[in-house]
């Protein structure tokens, strides 16, 4: 298919990526107008409108085939234990049994989709990470507001989105216009420095009109994100949650639990807000045993064991942090810390005889500390003045440079646990 997309920038530039497919039957049917139609097997190697970069001359080109993978290679990759398993880019596409297309059951969506995100946030992957979850379209046929006007093939109806992370402002509703272009935009921004796909510069078969992501009007994702705030834990979601209560009728409300008085037509922010409260806590038993009976000892409590946790914004600019790296890290009991790392320096052959006097790499300065138990406090690790400046230079020749930290803490008795994550750099 004579198309370019944005894996062509991606492997341009280094950067990982993966589309995972879940094996089956394709979500819905290829035709708009049919309403029915025979299942078509989808996989990694079939192409189809949810499979489409296996069939796409840059990716055939670049070699990259195989990026488009089953789903089963995506929770393989989560479960590595070392760090994170993943590339820097994953798509993952549904078959039509999780699809929420008619006639599937949206609860078997539900529960696919809330046991892939349970699958990252138990992984090394979860500190940096963000996930998208979005939809291609929904289950009505009418939309209130009409699209902006932005080119000829202008948006579409309104969908929902949702974004996953650490780092993502809780509670927080984006009213900002935005498309699936934002999506790309965002992994551009994040990885790319910005590079953008070019119809008009870049001569390679593209048949857009223009360049999506710098469409007037069009939001940035990166609104949605707090990389200042704590990190947030993971939250584990039952995929088959028991169901609610059932919904009143229209004009109603469900009467107080022991009330024999038929239900008032509104009811009251006290009585709503009381019927969402969680139920009480069961008191404890405070019966005596049964006589004749001896009440068995509690079991010895196990020894506690050091959890220390890291987190770091997946990307920093080194001119707004000037010349530092930031991180959140914590421990269940106090502990001292250490941290360390280095920079990675791709096109090493090149950049070490240009710009660094034939160094191996580049030290961050250390840092040593002591964290109290069950706080989180931020620590940063520098560069010095000269390796700053190789680093600006670097960067300035389109180099990528990461950095490699290693935290270790150490508990009483000599319990110790070690943390290693990595930051992609900028200087902007």
């Amino acid at each position: 298919m004579p198309w370019t997309d944005i894996t062509y920038l991606l492997h341009k530039y280094g950067v990982s990526w993966g589309y995972y497919v879940f094996e089956g039957d394709e979500p819905d049917c290829e035709s708009d107008e049919a309403v029915t139609c025979e299942p078509v097997k989808q996989g990694p190697k079939t192409p189809g409108i949810w499979n489409p970069l296996v069939d796409f001359g840059d990716v055939k080109e670049d070699d990259q085939t195989g990026n488009v993978q089953s789903l089963t290679n995506f929770y393989t990759a989560i479960q590595n234990q070392g760090e994170c398993g993943l590339p820097n880019v994953s798509w993952i596409t549904p078959n039509r049994v999780v699809s929420e297309h008619p006639p599937a059951l949206v609860s078997n969506g539900q529960a696919y989709v809330t046991t892939l995100i349970n699958s990252i946030m138990r992984s090394p992957c979860w500190g940096s990470t963000a996930v998208f979850l979005t939809w291609d379209d929904w289950g009505g046929f009418y939309d209130s507001v009409v699209p902006p006007d932005v080119d000829e093939n202008g948006y579409g109806f309104r969908v929902p989105g949702l974004v996953i992370s650490p780092y993502a402002r809780a509670g927080y509703i984006d009213h900002q216009q935005l498309s699936h272009d934002a999506y790309l935009k965002f992994i551009e921004d994040d990885f790319l420095g910005g590079e953008r796909l070019n119809p008009a510069t870049d001569g390679r078969p593209d048949s857009r009109p223009d360049v999506r992501e710098e469409a007037q009007g069009l939001g940035n994702l990166e609104s949605d994100f707090d990389f200042c705030q704590a990190p947030r834990a993971p939250l584990i979601l039952p995929a088959e949650p028991a169901p609610g209560p059932a919904s009143p009728a229209p004009g109603t409300a469900s009467p107080a639990a022991g009330s024999a008085s038929p239900a008032a037509d509104t009811a009251s922010p006290a009585a709503e807000a009381a019927s969402l409260a969680p139920a009480p806590c069961p008191a404890p038993p405070t019966s005596p045993p049964a006589t004749g009976t001896t009440t068995p000892s509690p079991p010895a409590p196990a020894a506690p064991v050091l959890q220390l946790t890291a987190s770091v914004a997946p990307r920093q600019d080194l001119r707004l942090n000037h010349g530092r790296i930031y991180l959140m890290v914590g421990c269940n009991m106090a502990c001292s810390l250490y941290a360390h790392g280095h920079l990675n320096l791709t096109r090493g052959r090149v950049l070490h005889g240009r710009l660094l006097s034939g160094r191996r790499h580049l030290g961050l300065r250390s840092i040593r500390t002591s964290l109290v138990a069950d706080r989180t406090a931020g620590i940063s690790l520098s560069l010095s003045r000269i390796n700053l400046t190789a680093v600006r230079r670097a960067l300035a020749a389109h180099h990528k440079v990461k950095a490699s930290i290693e935290v270790q803490g150490t508990a009483a008795g000599g319990k110790t646990q070690t943390y290693q994550v990595t930051v992609a750099l900028t200087w902007r």
